[in-house]
């Protein structure tokens, strides 16, 4: 049965003082109390609509990744198209983390059987990274690598929050990559570092 506006009203105060309160009160601390007071609704109120506040995370947890899903499939080529999806997909990335900033922030850490919104998020990333290249021996390794440096990312970004909308991240995040990469292949000549990176990026960009 549909729930009513007044429910779904109650529903979303609730959820908002969740989001509002994870700003201010670490997730394990935060009470239903907190909440309800946060939420100007009383004990049998809240109770009617959650049980608890693993819940709350678990239904945010719910929104968050299916507008991620519909994001992403509105903002990102189909599979077969013929041009590279990347950087594309890292921009999309970024342009849904600015987007839902606050709500990511609020679950960015709560980790338990049920709530892990940035492993499902990084889970969808190997998916569709294998899908997009040739199969080969090494492939779900190069896509699990690739998932972790772009949701290590998205997270740095939910986390501090330093960069603005409209700002072009395209380029510090592919200086980030080539450095990460770089290190891991034992150049640490910062001179011979610099050279690769010249060449690598303007490779990506031609």
């Amino acid at each position: 049965m549909p729930k009513s506006l007044a429910h779904q009203r109650t529903d979303r105060a609730i959820i908002q003082a969740f989001i509002t309160l994870s700003a201010q009160i670490p997730f394990e601390k935060m009470t239903v109390q907190n909440i309800m007071e946060e939420a100007l609704v009383s004990r049998h109120t809240f109770y009617a609509h959650f049980h608890d506040k693993y819940e709350i995370a678990e239904r945010l947890q719910e929104e968050l990744y299916e507008k991620f899903l519909d994001f992403m499939q509105k903002r990102i080529p189909k599979i077969d198209s013929p041009a590279p999806q990347y950087p594309i997909l890292d921009a999309a990335i970024w342009e849904f983390s600015l987007q839902s900033h606050d709500k990511l922030r609020a679950i960015q850490h709560i980790h338990t059987e049920t709530i892990d919104l940035f492993g499902k998020i990084r889970q969808y990333i190997v998916n569709h990274y294998q899908e997009c290249f040739p199969k080969h021996e090494n492939l779900p390794l190069e896509a699990s690598i690739y998932a972790g440096m772009v949701t290590a990312a998205m997270e740095y970004f939910v986390q501090n929050a330093s960069f603005l909308p409209g700002t072009d991240i395209s380029r510090p995040l592919l200086q980030c990559y080539i450095h990460a990469a770089l290190f891991a292949i034992g150049i640490h000549d910062e001179k011979k570092a610099e050279k690769a990176e010249t060449f690598l990026s303007d490779l990506a960009h031609k």
